[in-house]
């Protein structure tokens, strides 16, 4: 049973997930063009119908530009990743946690402050901020819970960031709709989540299992009690975690590695199953395209013919919310593997449908934009059941505590590199791969080669999630119930073989 005290403390560790949430979307929702969707026009007053606080009222930014700031953000999440497990493994997760949101206060005032160039260092600042949190969120809430709360803990990662998605969308739909310059606004609303984890600072414990690696041990007894049922086996929990650290484990770590010795790299490809499941994870959830909907949903549904851009991209992060906390229920009740396996048929639904019906000729705009929206929700909805949330669980159940920290850095720089590729070429590659007929005039050219370059760019991603489907059925294990040593001995066929050809060679 999860106490309330758990409860209280995943919240506030929720709230620089949920600034990685707003680091990952807030462009997003500023890149609002008129009825021309052309973004000179706003600048200069030429389209009457662009929304008062768009970001294309007061900069000049060209799609390149709008791509670069997007982008920029994401890389500073790849580095940040990379950086983020050594002050964790140093200074412990909880410190970390906390004074990475200076990062967010800077970041978040350079990027609201008016400027194109403040615009572009500041979300590079956020978005190295939000890297850190990346890396460490995912390993302070699997360590936090009990080992029959993991499921629904551990995806709260995931829940706290598409509910930051969600929430600024909401309010850049207000504030960008209605508000002059509403758009500085939406980037500096990231003050709130990171004042509110400050303040909440003092409730916070450190991890139980960092606490005993330091050798902290009635710290860590103390941190578990809180946290647990007064029925709970406190003793019983603390002894299985210093067995797993104590634990010299033939197959992952030299016998003679001392285990005070700090983690490598060497140590990490050790766990090779681990390390394959992990990397081909996030890059599975990067590159099926949940990303081009969070990062570019609001200039896609404009594309596809859709007029509330906003209204729908809020609702974009209100199914994400809704169907992540779906998957989390489903999370401790039925195997990891059928939600992944799930979660992947209905997004290849989703993207056959939107490509279908962008370049079905004669269909009606609106109609073709209801269905772009219907198909986006329903892409949303099926990555938020399974592969938004469980994967972070699967990789978790996989790596044993002392590799943890550093494994999820080198995931997330795979992940991160996935998504920096996916926030620098979407909206060129729209455009690469649009079709013009030669007897659309000036207007219908531009709309029609919009509309087929979304869907011809959905019908790779629809290629790519067949791929993933495949991947998953035969690499990926059942993590449901097991403990990292016991899935050493338990390899999918073609991990099996690969262990196989080792052994033989």
């Amino acid at each position: 049973m999860i106490t309330t005290k758990l409860w209280i403390v995943s919240f506030i560790y929720g709230m620089p997930c949920f600034c990685v949430g707003l680091a990952l979307a807030s462009m997003n929702s500023c890149l609002v063009l008129g009825d021309d969707n052309d973004a000179k026009k706003c600048y200069n007053g030429e389209d009457d119908s662009c929304p008062r606080g768009t970001i294309y009222n007061d900069l000049d930014l060209s799609p390149l530009k709008a791509q670069i700031a997007t982008a920029l953000g994401i890389l500073g999440a790849w580095i940040g990743s990379l950086f983020g497990s050594k002050p964790s493994e140093k200074y412990g997760r909880r410190q970390t946690l906390i004074y990475n949101n200076f990062f967010f206060f800077v970041g978040g005032a350079l990027a609201a402050a008016g400027n194109e160039y403040t615009l572009y260092v500041g979300r590079l600042i956020l978005g190295f901020g939000a890297g850190i949190g990346s890396a460490v969120c995912p390993v302070i809430y699997n360590e936090i819970c009990a080992p029959e709360d993991r499921g629904i803990i551990g995806a709260m990662y995931q829940a706290s960031l598409v509910f930051g998605i969600f929430i600024v969308a909401f309010v850049a739909f207000g504030f960008v709709t209605y508000v002059d310059n509403g758009w500085q606004f939406v980037q500096g609303f990231i003050f709130i989540p990171s004042t509110i984890m400050l303040i909440g600072a003092p409730l916070l414990p450190e991890s139980p299992k960092w606490l005993i690696q330091m050798k902290r041990d009635a710290e860590a007894t103390k941190v578990v009690a809180d946290l647990r049922t007064d029925d709970h086996d406190v003793e019983e929990e603390i002894s299985a975690i210093q067995s797993e650290i104590k634990q010299k484990e033939s197959t992952l770590i030299d016998s003679s590695t001392d285990n005070d010795k700090e983690i490598t790299w060497s140590d990490v490809f050790k766990a090779r199953e681990a390390v394959i499941v992990g990397v081909g994870l996030m890059f599975i959830s990067a590159m099926t395209g949940i990303n081009t909907v969070i990062f570019y949903s609001t200039t896609i549904f404009g594309f596809a013919g859709f007029d509330e851009q906003i209204l729908a991209t809020a609702s974009v992060g209100f199914i994400n919310l809704i169907f992540t906390f779906v998957g989390m229920y489903f999370a401790d009740r039925t195997g990891r593997k059928i939600l992944l396996l799930s979660s992947l048929v209905i997004m290849l639904f989703s993207l056959l449908l939107l490509s279908i019906i962008l370049l079905l000729p004669g269909v009606d705009d609106t109609a073709q934009g209801y269905v772009a929206v219907f198909a986006c929700l329903s892409f949303v909805a099926g990555f938020s059941i399974g592969l938004g949330p469980v994967c972070w669980v699967v990789m978790s159940e996989m790596l044993p505590t002392r590799l943890r920290t550093k494994a999820f850095g080198l995931f997330l720089s795979v992940n991160w590199g996935a998504n920096l590729v996916i926030a620098m070429v979407t909206l060129t590659t729209i455009d690469l791969l649009g079709g013009v007929e030669s007897d659309m005039d000036d207007d219908d050219e531009i709309a029609g080669r919009e509309k087929s370059g979304v869907a011809y760019l959905y019908l790779i991603m629809s290629g790519i999630t067949v791929c993933s489907i495949l991947f998953i059925q035969y690499f990926v294990p059942e993590t449901k119930g097991k403990t990292p040593e016991q899935l050493q001995g338990l390899n999918t066929p073609l991990l099996l073989a690969m262990e196989n050809d080792d052994k033989l060679s």
